[in-house]
């Protein structure tokens, strides 16, 4: 039996379904519609994934702050280096309206001690 939305995760995954299965694998992201990043112990692999059904998609992602805030029609990225001294960042997706919150001098590292 199918749970509900089990047909369209396949769907949507089968292109990276290769690397998702590989144990040398240790992160797998998608930067930008149609372009995936693969880690190894060897470092990074990019490759084309043109097919993705996702690729009208909006991908949202963070865990790149030197990018910083970019807003597009395809792309929230909203990694603003709190960790670093930056800001905070939330976008709320129905208007995409952007809220930070300065992280100060030593950013997020003074609240984990």
């Amino acid at each position: 039996m199918t749970r509900a939305g089990e047909n369209t995760l396949r769907l949507m995954l089968a292109p990276i379904e290769r690397p998702l299965s590989d144990p040398a694998v240790t992160e797998i992201v998608i930067n930008r519609p149609g372009e995936v990043g693969v880690e190894t112990r060897e470092g990074w692999t990019w490759f084309d994934a043109p097919e993705r059904a996702s690729r009208k998609a909006t991908v949202i992602c963070g865990h790149w702050s030197a990018l910083g805030l970019e807003i597009r029609s395809n792309l929230i990225a909203l990694d603003t280096g709190c960790l670093w001294g930056g800001s905070l960042t939330a976008v709320r997706l129905e208007d995409r309206k952007v809220f930070q919150m300065d992280c100060g001098a030593g950013g997020a590292t003074r609240r984990w001690q």
